[in-house]
């Protein structure tokens, strides 16, 4: 982005939700001894509602593994975020504005191969689990059940596995991987 002084739109929509970050970033996770120290998994969520986004983020600063680096209300903002944070994983909505989470999704995937997302969604919809998956999703969380699935999904991903609710059929996913 220039430093010129006729800002677009998108470019203040960006600026909020640095803001938006900022505010975000201040979990209040104590570090671990150095004896027990571990390299903490970085998460980035991006949904468009804040009530959802605090949600998630009040489950994961719970993790003592997981730390929160940033929030973002649609898809754009979540791949413009990508070189600055380099999360370890995204929490991705697929409904939002702007750029939809599959979308997102597909762009995540071939700038970071090493940055894993999780589909976040209020939809058990076969479609839509294999447009996930063949964006490069390694999982799908229905919203429902974020509470007892995301810090689950999150280490099973980061483990190098594909993580679905058990509410959504296997024959949702098992011919897209």
């Amino acid at each position: 982005m220039s430093g010129d002084s006729n800002r677009s739109d998108d470019s203040k929509r960006s600026d909020d939700s640095v803001r938006e970050v900022t505010q975000l970033n201040t979990g209040n996770q104590a570090m671990p001894d150095s004896k027990s120290w571990q390299q903490l998994i970085e998460v980035l969520i991006a949904d468009d509602h804040p009530l959802v986004s605090e949600t998630i983020r009040a489950v994961v600063a719970r993790q003592s593994d997981m730390s929160v680096i940033a929030a973002v209300g649609d898809g754009t903002d979540a791949v413009a975020l990508l070189d600055k944070y380099q999360p370890d994983i995204v929490i991705m909505d697929i409904n939002m504005p702007q750029m939809d989470g599959i979308k997102a999704t597909r762009l995540i995937r071939e700038k970071s191969a090493s940055t894993h997302i999780i589909m976040f969604s209020n939809h058990r919809n076969a479609t839509l689990v294999q447009q996930a998956i063949k964006a490069g999703a390694s999982g799908y969380v229905l919203k429902q059940f974020a509470l007892s699935d995301i810090p689950d999904a999150i280490r099973t991903v980061m483990s190098g596995k594909m993580f679905f609710s058990e509410e959504i059929p296997a024959n949702y996913y098992s011919n897209s991987e």
